[in-house]
């Protein structure tokens, strides 16, 4: 076999191999997000389990800007963080007490809608980011070597 088509066959195995490391950390942002489907006006909640000492991002979206409010409390039952007029929020919260928080969500409108909740320590954020910055690298090293072995074919011939 020619060196160029093995170099080329190289590195169309690096962008495949990035798109697998890319389909990983898509993986992972969709196992960290939870729906809740809400009628006209109706109230909902969800528990979510934190570790004591980790930092949390949670991401609260509709899916069709649906007006919501929210409210999440501590284990102890004290509200944390809410709001009465939001499409979309983003918090940090960091979880001093470990344990089962709750997220309650009320629809303030007359529509029903989806809300999309992605909750992810610190860590986790950390781990994906870097996945993803793996996933590109291999992709732009396989494109790299996807033209030396154009160019050997192209110098060979």
């Amino acid at each position: 076999m020619k060196t160029g088509l093995i170099v080329f066959l190289v590195g169309l195995g690096l962008i495949l191999a990035g798109a697998v490391v890319f389909g990983f950390v898509y993986s992972q942002v969709q196992s960290n997000t939870k729906t809740l489907d809400l009628g006209p006006n109706e109230t909902k909640s969800m528990s979510l389990t934190l570790d004591q000492g980790e930092t949390y991002l949670i991401t609260i979206t509709s899916k069709n800007n649906v007006t919501f409010s929210y409210k999440i409390y501590a284990p102890n039952g004290t509200v944390i963080e809410n709001d009465t007029n939001a499409t979309s929020y983003v918090a940090t919260i960091n979880a001093t007490a470990g344990g089962t928080y709750t997220l309650q969500i009320t629809n303030l409108e007359s529509t029903s809608t989806t809300i999309d909740v992605m909750v992810s320590s610190e860590s986790d954020i950390f781990t994906m980011v870097k996945n993803a910055l793996a996933a590109v690298a291999l992709c732009c090293i396989g494109i790299i070597v996807i033209i030396i072995g154009i160019i050997l074919l192209i110098i060979k011939k």
